[in-house]
């Protein structure tokens, strides 16, 4: 059979491979891109680069003899936008004490635009809120573009009860998004000891808080049943139950900025 010679870059083929396609015997040879395709190509490569793009602001200065003076002024003012956003991005690194007088702006302002701001109502008098806010502090170093705040629960919430302690709030958007309340929220007080930054950081990660590259949950669930607990705990239990829809009024209270 006669081969087919190519002038170009196209595979050489013969009579009978033609026919072989032609059965759908062989595959069909892919076909050459035309010239104005490869015009096109090449112009959108050249549209889509940027020389400038990598560029500091100090770079930009030293261009400035060498570039039109709108190119420039425009694309400072791109680096200059960019600079500024990777700051806001890692405005925070240590958490921070509020009250209830800068509450709104310190947490509702502050979460408008889609940022995070993790809240933690405490009492110094609660080992559980100590080792929280440990945890907290070790993740405001670590997740700089989320912002962690603490503040007393009386102080913010004046007559909010013991037993609903620790209660974290989860605020985004201008809005409390979650309310993680109690101690059974970080694994009981079987587990205060296993609680780490680690643990914190899976919780605040299973609600959108933040990124983790942690694969699974660092504390291991407690193999205590509810039998073992004493009297004491269950007579707290009863307590907070009825502190609950209390708790949950000056919850929403608080959401709502009437408190």
């Amino acid at each position: 059979l006669a081969r087919r010679m190519s002038t170009t870059n196209r595979p050489v083929t013969t009579e009978w491979d033609d026919v072989q396609r032609r059965f759908g015997n062989f595959s069909a040879l892919e076909k050459e891109p035309t010239q104005d395709q490869l015009t096109g190509l090449a112009v959108d490569l050249a549209e889509r680069s940027d020389p400038l793009e990598h560029k500091q602001l100090d770079d930009l200065d030293q261009l400035e003899d060498d570039l039109d003076e709108d190119v420039l002024r425009r694309y400072r003012a791109r680096r200059l936008a960019e600079l500024r956003a990777k700051k806001e991005e890692a405005a925070y690194s240590e958490i921070q004490h509020i009250g209830k007088a800068d509450f709104v702006d310190e947490v509702t302002e502050a979460s408008r635009g889609g940022r995070h701001v993790v809240v933690h109502l405490y009492r110094d008098s609660s080992e559980m809120c100590r080792v929280l806010n440990r945890c907290l502090a070790e993740l405001a170093a670590r997740h700089q573009a989320v912002k962690f705040c603490k503040g007393i629960s009386v102080d913010v919430l004046p007559g909010y009860p013991d037993h609903q302690l620790p209660t974290v709030l989860l605020y985004k958007d201008g809005m409390c998004q979650k309310q993680l309340v109690g101690e059974p929220e970080w694994g009981g007080r079987q587990m205060m000891a296993r609680l780490s930054a680690d643990a914190v950081e899976w919780r605040l990660a299973r609600h959108g808080v933040l990124q983790t590259q942690l694969e699974e949950d660092p504390l291991v669930a407690s193999t205590i049943s509810s039998s073992s607990q004493g009297g004491d705990d269950e007579r707290e239990e009863r307590d907070v139950r009825d502190d609950r829809g209390y708790s949950s009024s000056l919850l929403e209270r608080m959401r709502e900025g009437r408190f």
